[in-house]
């Protein structure tokens, strides 16, 4: 397992110091200080790597975030879309990612976080199930209105069709069998 850094060995109220400090752009010299101040001395080494990792995962944060705002603007434009099955494969790799970073980790990995991602996982698939099953319902729904028109608008021409007739046409041009 791979040895914490001192300032993960730090009590966590003092680590929260730590990153408010960082978050408002003090120098490494200013906590470094600061810490020393506290009884808790921190070479600016082991500081400024704590800082850069820190602030590569607020970057990744910041992304993820911009991210999802793109996607929750495309979903409320057309939440059934391509865009909805999109965001619940993307969530599919995020949580297979997660699994395979922690078969990588040597750190424990608790099993509630274990169970999290299968149940996520688990209502990601369903919920593809529903939109499957929602697409197919509104594809019938098409065709059935189609179907209607087309037979309204033979009457007006003045030629009859049956109803094996409209469903016949309803088969072969949107390829969906009648109810």
């Amino acid at each position: 397992m791979a040895r914490r850094g001192a300032i993960d060995r730090l009590e966590e109220p003092v680590r929260a110091t730590v990153d408010k400090l960082i978050h408002e752009g003090h120098t490494t010299v200013a906590i470094s200080e600061h810490l020393a101040g506290l009884g808790k001395p921190v070479s600016y080494a082991a500081l400024g790597r704590y800082r850069r990792r820190l602030e590569a995962q607020m970057e990744r944060y910041r992304e993820a975030q911009a991210i999802a705002g793109a996607w929750v603007g495309a979903l409320a434009q057309e939440p059934s879309g391509d865009v909805g099955r999109l965001l619940a494969e993307l969530l599919k790799m995020v949580a297979l990612k997660t699994l395979s970073q922690w078969e990588a980790s040597e750190d424990a990995t608790d099993p509630k976080d274990i169970v999290l991602i299968a149940r996520t996982i688990r209502e990601l698939e369903a919920a593809g199930k529903l939109v499957a099953e929602r697409e197919t319902a509104l594809a019938r729904r098409a065709a059935d209105q189609a179907t209607k028109a087309a037979g309204r608008e033979a009457k007006k021409a003045g030629f009859k069709l049956s109803g094996e007739a409209l469903k016949a046409i309803r088969e072969q041009v949107y390829g969906v069998a009648g109810t």
